[in-house]
C-alpha cells in the first residue's frame, strides 16, 4: 500500500471542510482559466476556419465542375453514337440498293439476301436514333424526313423485285431507268448528310465547352487551394504564437494552484491535529465518564445499600408498637430500596463486568432484558484475549444500546448475542428477527451514531446487515493490537 505521498490531500480533510475547500479550488481554477481564455483572440480560429472553408469551396467547385464535365461528355458521346448510327442507316439502304441492282441484272436470289438484311436493319437503326434523340435534341427534326425517304426507297426496291420476278429483266431495267429509285436514294443521302453535319457541329461545340469548363474548374481549384493554404499557414503561425502565450499563462496557473495546494496542505495539517486533539479529548472524556460511573456505582452500592440495610436492621421487633402489617410493609419498602439501589449501580457500571468479564455481564443484562421485554434472548459470548478494559466497556455499551433499539423499533421476538475471538480480532454481533435494517428505520438513528462512535473509540468498526432470521444484524469488529500496528504504516 502507498504512503502519504500517494494519497490526494483531500483524504485527510474532514468531510465538513471538503465542500468549502473544493469550492474555493474550483473558483480559483475557473478564474485562472477565464483569464487565459480572455488572452486568446479568435484570429487563429478564424484563419483556420477560413482555410478549411476555402478548401471545402474548392472541393465543391471541383465536384460541380466534374458533374458539368460528365454531362457534356455524355452529350458528346451520344452525338458521336448518333452519327455512327446515321452512317450505318445509310449503309443499310445502300446494301438494299446494291442487292437490288445485282438481282435485276443476274436474276439470282442470292442478291436478295443483302436486300432482306438491309430491310431488317433499318427499323432497328431508326429505334436507336429515337433513343438518342432524347439526349440530343437536334436529331428529332431529321427523323421524319429520314424515315419517309427510307420507306420510299424500300418500297421502290420491293416493286422492282416484284417486276423482275413477274415480267422479266427488261421491265425491271426499264423501271430502274425511270430514275425514281435514284432520286429517292439521292434525297436519302442528302438527309443523312444533313444529320451528320449537324451532329459534327454539335460535337465541335461540346468539345469547346469541355475545354472551357475544364480550364475554369482547374483555375478555381488552383486559386482556392492557394488561398486556403495561405490561410492555414497563417492560422498555424498565429496559433503557435498564442500557444506560447497560453503556456506562460498555464505556468502562472500551475504556480497559483501549487500555492493553493500548499495552503490546503497546511490547513489540512492543522485540521488533522485538531481532529487528533478532539479524538483524544473524546477518549479522555469517555474515560472520565466511566470513572465517574464507577465512583457513583460504588457510592450507591456502598452508601445507599448500607443505609437501607441498616434501616432494615434497625426496625423494632415484632412485639413493638408497630403492627406486624406495618412492619412487613416497611421491610418490603426497604427491600425494594435495596433492589433499586443495586439496579441503579448495575446500570451505571455493572460490577460483574469488572469482576467476571464481558460474557457474564452480557448474560446478566440479557436475562433482565428478557424479563422486561418478553423477548427470547440467547447469549454466547467469550471474553477477548487482547481486549483492554476500555474496549470491554465500549462493547458492553454497544450491546446494551443495540438491545434498547431492538426493543424500541424492531418488533422482534428473538434476540441473539455472539462474541468470538479470531486470528484477526474480536467480533461482537447482536441480531434479531424483527423488521430488518430497511423497514425498521433505525440505521441512521442517534443510537446507531452513538454505537459507531463507541466502536471508533474502541479502535474498531461497526457494520449493519440482515440477520439469518431476516431482521437486523449489528456487528462490531475490533482488530488485534498486532494487526492494528501492522496496518498503521500502510494507512499512511
Amino acid at each position: 500500500m502507498g504512503g502519504a505521498g500517494d494519497r490526494p490531500i483531500s483524504d485527510g480533510i474532514p468531510r465538513r471542510w471538503r465542500a468549502p475547500l473544493s469550492h474555493a479550488m474550483m473558483v480559483a481554477r475557473t478564474a485562472a482559466d477565464a483569464t487565459v481564455t480572455r488572452r486568446l483572440p479568435p484570429i487563429p480560429s478564424l484563419l483556420l476556419l477560413a482555410g478549411l472553408g476555402l478548401f471545402l469551396l474548392s472541393g465543391t467547385a471541383a465536384v460541380v465542375g466534374l458533374h458539368h464535365l460528365i454531362g457534356l461528355a455524355d452529350q458528346r458521346a451520344s452525338a458521336l453514337r448518333s452519327n455512327t448510327v446515321a452512317v450505318e442507316l445509310l449503309s443499310a439502304v445502300k446494301d438494299i440498293e446494291t442487292g437490288l441492282r445485282g438481282y435485276v441484272i443476274a436474276g439470282s436470289e442470292e442478291f436478295l439476301t443483302s436486300v432482306d438484311a438491309g430491310v431488317a436493319r433499318v427499323p432497328a437503326l431508326f429505334d436507336q436514333l429515337e433513343a438518342y434523340s432524347a439526349r440530343t435534341t437536334l436529331i428529332q427534326p431529321h427523323l421524319p424526313t429520314l424515315r419517309r425517304l427510307a420507306e420510299t426507297r424500300i418500297a421502290i426496291a420491293t416493286s422492282v423485285i416484284a417486276v423482275r420476278r413477274d415480267d422479266g429483266q427488261a421491265q425491271a431495267a426499264a423501271l430502274i431507268a425511270s430514275g425514281a429509285g435514284q432520286r429517292a436514294m439521292t434525297a436519302f443521302r442528302s438527309a443523312v448528310k444533313a444529320l451528320t453535319d449537324d451532329l459534327d457541329a454539335h460535337v465541335a461545340q461540346l468539345d469547346a465547352a469541355l475545354h472551357d469548363v475544364s480550364e475554369q474548374a482547374r483555375l478555381r481549384i488552383i486559386i482556392s487551394t492557394l488561398i486556403g493554404s495561405a490561410s492555414l499557414v497563417g492560422g498555424i503561425l498565429v496559433l503557435r504564437i498564442e500557444q506560447g502565450r497560453r503556456s506562460r499563462a498555464e505556468a502562472d496557473l500551475e504556480a497559483a494552484n501549487a500555492d493553493l495546494e500548499a495552503r490546503i496542505a497546511r490547513r489540512t495539517s492543522q485540521l488533522e491535529r485538531a481532529n487528533r486533539l478532539m479524538e483524544q479529548h473524546a477518549v479522555n472524556l469517555n474515560r472520565s465518564v466511566e470513572s465517574e460511573r464507577r465512583r457513583l456505582a460504588r457510592e450507591v452500592h456502598d452508601q445507599l445499600g448500607q443505609l437501607f440495610t441498616a434501616l432494615k436492621l434497625s426496625l423494632p421487633p415484632s412485639d413493638a408498637v408497630i403492627s406486624p402489617m406495618q412492619r412487613a410493609l416497611l421491610i418490603d419498602l426497604v427491600d425494594e430500596g435495596v433492589t433499586t439501589a443495586r439496579r441503579i449501580a448495575s446500570d451505571l457500571r455493572p460490577a460483574v463486568l469488572d469482576d467476571f468479564g464481558l460474557g457474564m455481564a452480557l448474560s446478566q443484562r440479557a436475562r433482565r432484558f428478557s424479563e422486561e421485554t418478553g423477548l427470547a434472548c440467547s447469549v454466547d459470548v467469550t471474553d477477548g484475549l487482547h481486549l483492554s478494559t476500555e474496549q470491554v466497556t465500549q462493547l458492553y455499551r454497544i450491546a446494551c444500546e443495540a438491545m434498547t433499539n431492538v426493543a424500541r423499533h424492531a418488533g422482534a421476538k428473538r434476540l441473539r448475542i455472539d462474541g468470538r475471538q479470531s486470528a484477526d480480532g474480536y467480533r461482537l454481533t447482536v441480531e434479531d428477527d424483527g423488521r430488518g435494517p430497511l423497514e425498521g428505520g433505525m440505521v441512521e438513528s442517534f443510537g446507531f451514531q452513538s454505537m459507531r462512535e463507541r466502536a471508533n473509540l474502541a479502535g474498531g468498526t461497526l457494520t449493519t446487515g440482515t440477520s439469518e432470521w431476516g431482521g437486523l444484524r449489528v456487528s462490531t469488529d475490533i482488530p488485534n493490537p498486532s494487526r492494528r500496528h501492522a496496518d498503521a504504516p500502510a494507512a499512511g
